[in-house]
């Protein structure tokens, strides 16, 4: 069976041997198939979409046309009024929304679509990741496909080990969905899996040749890339933290710039300019010496403060924000200790 998959913002057709060969005795399926048809035109929202014309279209009742709807508004995941709504259907929130097509909204292949949306809005909420690993165990096929596709794509490198577990299954359509969703993440470590597997399974026609395609399908389709480089070692550190913990896949490259899919450039430009803001609001102290460095490093990580070591020409600088004059005086009256203490060795 041929499938259009539609995960994250971009369409990914895939083929899926999950079934094996087509059983003619088998009864056809009642279920629409989520799929490019005529339904997408409608359901793929238009860059100026408002929240409010979200709502009217999570009234409609196919489930076909709401996973599509919701896979695709990942590319509206900067508008918190669209996020909220898409936040209160995954709460099941109906006293504010009783017009909603609920009956259908609850189903667990539209909550796929909710969970993987709302993944890349809210990377910092777990939650959605955790439906869909537990999605995959779901009997249905359709469900736990999209969510092992969702996963390769909004899971991070914590989804690895499973996808590669899932890639080796006797189950085909896991199998399957797994290894495409290997090489969709564009990860040196995927593909370091997915080279691991195919020489494993080079005797497995089924399994090499769905490894050869899904390499050769996104190794030929390329994501198109932003780069961005900084001359202070501590914001480079600082950005390539935040960027893992917001799940946006990166790569640093032979120059020293930082490679990520352009279509996380606002994301990456918020994550800049929260950096940039919190290192320009503080305060920076000079430190004779990497002990002196170390200990009062030691000591602002002990108050859960957010510090970084700049260098520069005339030594090394510990940047950092107190919350309070207080606090200021306090930290400097213990580093003015540690100084006294370490000169009268």
């Amino acid at each position: 069976m041929t499938s259009r998959l539609y995960v994250g913002c971009a369409a990914v057709a895939v083929l899926l041997c999950s079934c094996g060969e087509h059983d003619a005795s088998a009864p056809p399926s009642p279920r629409p198939q989520l799929r490019q048809s005529e339904t997408v035109a409608a359901s793929h929202p238009d860059p100026a979409i408002t929240a409010a014309e979200v709502k009217l279209r999570l009234r409609e009742p196919r489930e076909d046309y709401l996973f599509n709807t919701i896979s695709m508004l990942v590319t509206r995941r900067e508008d918190i009024e669209i996020v909220t709504l898409l936040e209160d259907v995954w709460k099941g929130d109906r006293s504010s929304h009783p017009d909603l097509a609920w009956s259908t909204l609850d189903r667990p292949i539209v909550r796929v679509a909710l969970a993987q949306t709302l993944a890349r809005a809210r990377p910092e909420n777990g939650e959605y990741r955790g439906f869909l690993l537990q999605a995959i165990s779901s009997d249905d096929r359709l469900v736990h496909t999209h969510a092992i596709l969702a996963l390769g794509l909004h899971g991070g490198e914590a989804v690895i080990p499973t996808l590669e577990k899932l890639a080796r299954s006797d189950d085909q359509s896991r199998s399957s969905a797994a290894i495409t969703s290997l090489a969709a993440m564009g990860r040196s470590s995927a593909n370091a899996v997915l080279a691991r597997l195919g020489k494993e399974f080079a005797a497995d026609p089924s399994k090499s040749k769905a490894i050869e395609a899904a390499l050769a399908q996104f190794r030929d389709n390329p994501q198109p890339e932003n780069a961005l480089k900084d001359s202070r070692p501590e914001f480079m550190q600082e950005l390539k933290a935040r960027l893992t913990a917001s799940n946006i896949r990166y790569r640093e490259d032979a120059e020293g710039f930082i490679r990520f899919p352009s279509e996380h450039a606002a994301a990456v430009d918020r994550i800049k300019q929260r950096i940039e803001a919190e290192m320009s609001s503080g305060i920076a102290w000079k430190v004779d010496g990497p002990a002196e460095r170390d200990y009062l490093s030691a000591l602002l990580t002990s108050m859960g403060r957010k510090h970084w070591v700049q260098p520069r020409a005339d030594g090394e600088w510990v940047l950092w924000n107190p919350l309070s004059e207080a606090e200021k005086r306090e930290v400097q009256l213990k580093l003015a200790r540690f100084r006294h203490k370490a000169g009268n060795r």
